[in-house]
């Protein structure tokens, strides 16, 4: 979602890579106000991690 957003293509957005780590692998063509909170919950995690520097928590930063 982010990644669309963004403009970025799917190898740089690595949404689906990241849907799948947060158990949301179906949730990718729904509308954000579908989903329950804890999926919500799972989305904005995964949404920060996918714009963070390196894209995982512990991984240097070059910033």
């Amino acid at each position: 979602m982010i990644g669309r957003l963004l403009r970025l293509g799917p190898a740089r957005c690595g949404g689906a890579d990241l849907l799948d780590r947060f158990d949301l692998p179906d949730a990718a063509d729904r509308r954000v106000v579908t989903y329950s909170g804890g999926m919500r919950r799972r989305l904005y995690l995964a949404m920060a991690w996918s714009t963070a520097a390196s894209g995982w928590p512990g991984a240097t930063s070059t910033r």
